[in-house]
């Protein structure tokens, strides 16, 4: 019961790829069901002439062996004519994972375009039990379709810049609740989606844990090679990069999380795995682990998320503070997490914490992630627990990116760290679910230059803040914009920095890293 019992409380974080099957050993849970999770998985937005990876996902297959016999597919775009196809699979499913790319196009179509899928199964050895599976096979939530934006335009990026996902979890992240994907399938994702690196960051009390059975303790440092020596497997472009999301103590002894890929080791972090019922100590300080991942640049994950006070109680788990950033280390902290796949309300208190931070002369830069733990189109997870699930399409792989100007023009691990390291002292890094908004480094003067496409609608607004650190305060100027390329030179007026926002039409957003005067 001490291992078990705690997990529970799991159920109420963010949602992820749904485990389902895990009763606690109780009697009975609505959500169980003796069949695997079955669903199929899509990048949400996907370049012009970039494939689109279609994969069946199964889980928990070696417990509830199943046969699939076919899939009909039904793909719906505004002015398209409907496509309906069908695939015929006819193979047996017994393993813990199973990640099955489908032959799949879009045929040129673009724009919204939503996939309906029914899937042929039936138990391994049982015809008779026939099913047809609308989508997915989650209980309690409705069966939703597959949400792919086509875009007509590539993504707008300036050039000699990179983009990627700072903070998402392969299939090393398994437990009671959740599973991520391959990291196969999360580069192929990224090259739909027009992203040039990822950085997986698994947590790091999952690797204590056997990848296929999250009950059996495993070899922590074993595990930890065998994402690198998947990583390692794929092909250099785009870049994948190993990493954690490490679990360490905050300056209050609180469990927070922290962002290092590129490592070499496995670094220890069990605090809040829920694991130990109320051994919830962090394993290690943010300041050792810091010195541990030296010299690789590390982010503060989510760090101001708003959590319950079960959560608080549970798993310890606390809050960035000023003195938290390991500033006079020989490796602070070099950026904040806190643009987390939505603009909520942890976004606007960790946006207001970064300010801080430069209104103090702190050289930080703003990450934008979104924690996917697969999650290519939807995330599901525990509403009620052992009672109901969840939807929604927020928190999606990629959609949310940091970009970082090429300091070298070889993208690898040791370049990439070489840009960040640059973001930090010049601000050339912005972060976006869209558009592009930069300081432009090959200008005299301190230019902002703007760029959307009609995929994501014409510049709005761009306000541009200036921070004047003696004052504590920053001071906004707005430029009505209307038009989808804008660039103009500023004037630091005094101020110790500049940075600025940009707004579309649609929605879609964009904000720059601190310009130091």
């Amino acid at each position: 019961m001490i291992f078990r019992l705690p997990m529970i409380f799991r159920l109420l974080e963010s949602p992820n790829y749904a485990e389902t099957h895990y009763k606690f050993k109780l009697p009975w849970s609505r959500l169980h069901k003796s069949w695997p999770e079955i669903f199929l998985d899509a990048p949400c937005r996907v370049e012009p002439l970039q494939p689109v990876p279609l994969v069946l996902v199964l889980r928990d297959a070696n417990l509830y062996p199943v046969r699939i016999k076919s899939i009909h597919l039904e793909i719906n775009a505004l002015s398209w004519p409907t496509l309906r196809e069908k695939v015929v699979v006819e193979q047996d499913f017994d393993q813990a994972f199973h990640f099955v790319e489908l032959p799949f196009s879009l045929e040129g179509r673009k724009g919204q375009v939503s996939v309906n899928a029914t899937i042929e199964v039936h138990k391994l050895g049982k015809p008779q039990s026939l099913k047809r599976i609308k989508n997915w096979n989650f209980p309690t939530i409705n069966p939703r379709p597959l949400g792919i934006h086509a875009l007509e335009f590539p993504n707008p990026k300036p050039s000699q810049w990179w983009s990627g996902e700072t903070h998402c979890h392969t299939w090393h992240s398994s437990d009671p609740v959740e599973f991520g994907a391959p990291p196969w399938l999360l580069q192929k994702a990224a090259q739909s989606l027009g992203l040039d690196f990822v950085l997986c960051t698994d947590h790091s009390y999952d690797f204590d844990f056997q990848q296929a059975n999250y009950r059996l303790a495993a070899d922590s440092e074993q595990r930890w090679q065998e994402l690198q020596q998947e990583v390692q497997s794929l092909p250099p472009y785009p870049l994948v990069i190993a990493g954690e999301e490490v679990s360490c103590g905050n300056s209050r002894g609180e469990n927070v999380h922290l962002l290092v890929c590129g490592h070499k080791n496995h670094i220890p972090g069990a605090g809040d795995s829920g694991r130990r019922w109320l051994k919830n100590h962090p394993t290690h300080s943010i300041n050792e682990v810091l010195e541990m991942a030296s010299p690789v640049p590390c982010f503060a994950a989510h760090p101001q998320q708003p959590m319950s006070a079960l959560e608080r109680f549970v798993f310890r788990r606390g809050y960035y503070q000023n003195e938290d950033l390991g500033l006079n280390g020989s490796n602070p902290i070099a950026g904040l997490e806190f643009w987390n796949g939505m603009q909520d309300e942890g976004y606007k208190i960790g946006r207001l914490f970064w300010i801080e931070q430069l209104l103090q002369g702190q050289r930080i830069l703003p990450i934008g992630g979104n924690d996917a733990h697969g999650d290519l189109n939807h995330y599901t997870g525990v509403k009620t627990p052992l009672w109901s699930l969840k939807a929604n399409r927020a928190r999606l792989f990629g959609r949310t990116r940091t970009v970082f100007y090429a300091a070298n023009p070889l993208l690898s691990p040791a370049t990439l760290q070489q840009s960040i390291a640059q973001a930090q002292q010049s601000g050339y890094a912005y972060v976006s679910d869209g558009p592009a908004l930069w300081w432009d480094q090959n200008s005299d003067s301190a230019k902002l230059c703007g760029l959307s496409t009609p995929d994501f609608g014409t510049i709005e607004m761009i306000q541009v803040f200036r921070g004047y650190g003696n004052q504590k305060v920053e001071k906004q100027e707005i430029y009505t914009v209307g038009i989808n390329k804008w660039e103009k030179n500023m004037d630091f007026d005094g101020a110790d920095y500049m940075r600025a926002e940009l707004h579309t039409r649609l929605g879609y957003k964009a904000m720059t890293a601190a310009l130091w005067a």
